[in-house]
């Protein structure tokens, strides 16, 4: 079993995520592709004589803009980065199955035994 130390938890900062794992998600491509489409859909079928009215650059980039502004003001630069960065990797599949889960789990349970965690004794 692989023990795991605190150092190198630090320094990975992610204990669950394998990413030598990760890999282009079809699912979430085609549910986002299905959202933008379902969108556009939305106001083509809206009876606006031109459909472009709904498409303004300007009002785009006020509605980004002013939400990622927002999101700096509310939130340290080094999470919202960080939450830019997740977004990014909603589209990678982790191929996740029960030999990863397993050692996971082992990590999680050498870790806790070895740091002196208070509630080691309830596992």
């Amino acid at each position: 079993m692989y023990i795991i130390t605190v150092d190198e938890v630090i320094c990975h900062n992610h204990l669950f995520i394998r990413k030598e794992l990760m890999s282009f998600s079809l699912g979430t491509f085609i549910g986002t592709v299905a959202g933008i489409g379902l969108f556009i859909y939305a106001i083509a079928s809206g009876g606006a004589k031109d459909p472009f009215v709904f498409l303004h650059l300007n009002s785009f980039l006020m509605v980004i803009g002013g939400t990622i502004a927002a999101t700096f003001i509310a939130f340290k630069e080094n999470y919202v980065l960080k939450a830019f960065t997740g977004m990014i990797n909603i589209f990678k599949h982790l191929d996740i199955n029960s030999k990863t889960l397993y050692e996971d789990v082992g990590k999680i349970m050498d870790l806790l035994y070895y740091t002196g965690h208070p509630k080691k004794r309830y596992l």
